[in-house]
């Protein structure tokens, strides 16, 4: 009997439990509704469509992204195609921002890197600078009376001021000619050194969605006069 009166009295205490979650909501109420009712009180709900897995639109196919060169570039043709470029781009970007929802390909998702492509150094045969200009001039005259007419004496601000010049050449074996030349007329201080020249060339990289590059690019090179010169594959990957 004792079992009997702790079972009830254990029943007893889990049926209040379970009107007391009841009573504070926790297994809902009868007025929440259903699924259709939940789902005519969605915000906007005609636009919500259900459709079958078999009707769903294919997923868009993946953006390819492609990298053209331009090699051998004048250095101020580089220059303009890169402000065309960034012209373009912040025109497309005043554009309105509706205008450009899936726009991923356009004009202003193309990437462009100018390279200078620096030539090599000339060799430079020279006397080194003098330490003043009495000095450099009274070289110069020296240098003139053993019937070498066409050194020049360097005047332009920078480490190699005061110095006699012979030439810069292309290589190293015309720079030591010149050198022996000098020594035969008696000049013996002439030196060879590299000599650093102006960056003239460079390339341009395009990289971006191959979509972007085959609408854009060609419209970028008319406008910079440069519709003519090739247009290669770059050799490292987009």
């Amino acid at each position: 009997m004792l079992i009997f009166w702790r079972t009830a009295f254990l029943l007893l205490i889990f049926a209040n439990l379970l009107f007391f979650a009841w009573s504070q909501g926790y297994f809902g109420r009868l007025d929440d509704g259903r699924e259709p009712q939940r789902y005519s009180r969605q915000l906007e709900p005609g636009r919500l469509r259900l459709m079958p897995a078999d009707q769903l639109p294919p997923d868009p196919p993946p953006v390819v992204f492609a990298c053209r060169l331009l090699d051998g570039l004048k250095i101020e043709e580089a220059r303009k195609l890169l402000e065309t470029a960034q012209a373009k781009a912040d025109s497309l970007a005043k554009a309105d921002e509706a205008d450009k929802v899936g726009k991923a390909d356009r004009a202003d998702a193309l990437k462009f890197t100018l390279t200078p492509l620096p030539p090599p150094p000339g060799q430079w045969v020279h006397i080194p600078p003098q330490p003043n200009k009495a000095a450099a001039d009274k070289k110069l005259q020296e240098v003139k009376q053993r019937g070498v007419m066409d050194a020049s004496l360097l005047l332009t601000a920078g480490p190699d001021r005061l110095a006699i010049s012979f030439g810069t050449f292309n290589n190293m074996e015309v720079a030591t000619a010149r050198l022996q030349a000098l020594k035969k007329h008696g000049i013996r201080s002439a030196i060879i050194s590299p000599r650093p020249r102006p960056v003239q060339e460079a390339r341009v990289e395009a990289r971006g969605p191959q979509t972007a590059l085959a609408e854009q690019l060609p419209g970028l090179l008319d406008s910079t006069g440069l519709t003519q010169h090739p247009i290669e594959d770059c050799k490292t990957t987009p």
